[in-house]
C-alpha cells in the first residue's frame, strides 16, 4: 500500500517537473523579442514629436488665453475704478514695477528672430501713470509661454464705462480704435503643418472674444471676420 502511494507520488512529481520545462519551452524567442523591440520604436518614435507639437501648441493657448484675461480684468479695473485704465504688452519686468512709465512697450513679432518677444509680459496701469502710484498688476508669460509670439497693439485703454477708448502704439502714442482690435499668436518653434494659431478680438465695446483661425462657421470657435495669421 505504502508502495503505491510513494509510486503514485513519484509520477506526479516527475509531471510537475515536465509541465514546468514545457512551460520554460514556451517563452519568447529571439525573433519575437526583436520584433517587439522594433514595434516599441516605431511608436516612440511617432509619438514623442506629437508631444512635443502637443506642448509647443500649448503655449499658444497659454498666451492667448492671458492676453484674454489680461483684457478682461483691465475692463473690470477701468469701470470699478471708475477711471481709464491701460493693458499694455511689455518686454520689462512687471513683477516689481517701480515706475509704470519706463516699461518698454512692444508690438510683438511672430518670426523666431524675434527672441526679444521670448517672455512676453502685460501690466494694467492707471492711464498716464507715471509713478509707482499707477500700477495695478502684472502678469508674466514665463509660466508657461516662452515660446509663443504675438501680433497686435502694444497696449489698449479701456474708459470708466469699460470701452476702449485708445489703441497704443509701441512707441506710446494712444489714438482711437477705427474697429475691433485684434492679438495674433502663434509658435514659430512647431511645424507648419502641426502649428496652433489663435486670434483674440478686441471690439471697441470692450468684448473679447478668442477663436481658432482655422475653424470653420457654424463653428463656435471659428474667428468672424475671418482672421488670417501669417
Amino acid at each position: 500500500m505504502a508502495a503505491s502511494v510513494t509510486s503514485r507520488t513519484s509520477s506526479a512529481c516527475l509531471l510537475g517537473l515536465k509541465r514546468n520545462k514545457q512551460f520554460a519551452r514556451e517563452g519568447f524567442s529571439l525573433v519575437e523579442v526583436m520584433v517587439a523591440v522594433a514595434v516599441l520604436a516605431v511608436l516612440l518614435g511617432v509619438g514623442i514629436p506629437a508631444i512635443g507639437d502637443w506642448i509647443q501648441n500649448r503655449q499658444v493657448s497659454v498666451l492667448a488665453e492671458s492676453i484674454a484675461s489680461g483684457l478682461r480684468q483691465a475692463q473690470s479695473e477701468a469701470v470699478q475704478r471708475n477711471t481709464a485704465i491701460d493693458m499694455v504688452m511689455t518686454t520689462s519686468d512687471v513683477t516689481s514695477v517701480s515706475n509704470p512709465s519706463t516699461v518698454t512697450l512692444t508690438a510683438g513679432g511672430l518670426a523666431k528672430t524675434d527672441t526679444a518677444l521670448t517672455g512676453v509680459n502685460w501690466m494694467l496701469r492707471v492711464s498716464g501713470a507715471t509713478t509707482a502710484a499707477g500700477f495695478i498688476l502684472g502678469k508674466t508669460s514665463g509660466d508657461g509661454s516662452p515660446n509663443a509670439r504675438f501680433s497686435g497693439p502694444a497696449g489698449v485703454t479701456f474708459s470708466p464705462l469699460g470701452r476702449v477708448s485708445a489703441s497704443i502704439a509701441a512707441d506710446g502714442t494712444a489714438t482711437a480704435p477705427a474697429g475691433t482690435l485684434v492679438f495674433w499668436v502663434k509658435n514659430p518653434y512647431v511645424n507648419s503643418a502641426q502649428d496652433m494659431k489663435r486670434c483674440v478680438y478686441l471690439s471697441t465695446g470692450g468684448s473679447v472674444r478668442l477663436c481658432d483661425p482655422r475653424a470653420v462657421s457654424p463653428d463656435a470657435r471659428a474667428c468672424t471676420p475671418a482672421c488670417a495669421i501669417p
